[in-house]
């Protein structure tokens, strides 16, 4: 009998130090948001729809992007990372993108994501309490992580340069992309 209490102490001292573990884990991990799919922020960017509430930011080449964000004006991109772009709004009339323009961008990652038969998703951009905090607009696989370092001020990595590249060299049908 006495060495059955013992086992339950035991027991009971390891999960009291699992918990405490996880919840030290949680105190450290508490800091990251992520990126959700949604299908209503893929329609927004098909439509070249501007959000006025948002600051939009691009990585990658300036006529095809990897990676298109908008972030909620509320909060500060810590990173020299992203490119800063205030779109403009199209002529009315003619059926080539103007330089500029987000449909310029949409239509130059379409073509790039096309060419490695790849689609593009919407993200929302959720910070650490999840709340909304912005779009992303991307191929599927382009990793990333949304930290919160500070009031309203939240650090987002953009993918590597060389994206596509790197799933062109190592990808394969059907098995997920790991990029360090």
């Amino acid at each position: 009998m006495k060495r059955q209490g013992t086992i339950t102490l035991t027991i009971i001292m390891w999960l009291l130090l699992l918990l405490m573990g996880c919840s030290s884990l949680r105190t450290t991990m508490g800091n990251y948001g992520e990126i959700r799919p949604n299908g209503a922020v893929t329609a927004a960017f098909e439509r070249y729809e501007i959000n006025p509430e948002l600051i939009y930011y691009i990585s990658g080449s300036e006529s095809e992007p990897n990676v298109i964000i908008g972030l909620d004006r509320r909060y500060t991109l810590v990173s020299d990372l992203w490119k800063h772009r205030a779109f403009q709004q199209p002529a009315l009339s003619g059926s080539i993108p103007q330089k500029g323009t987000l449909r310029y961008y949409v239509e130059g990652m379409n073509t790039k994501a096309s060419q490695y038969t790849m689609s593009l998703q919407g993200f929302d951009i959720m910070d650490n309490h999840g709340q909304d905090i912005g779009d992303w607009y991307s191929i599927l696989i382009a990793p990333t992580s949304v930290k919160t370092v500070g009031d309203k001020k939240v650090s987002i990595p953009p993918p590597p340069l060389d994206l596509y590249e790197r799933y062109d060299r190592e990808g394969h049908e059907g098995t997920p992309l790991i990029i360090p």
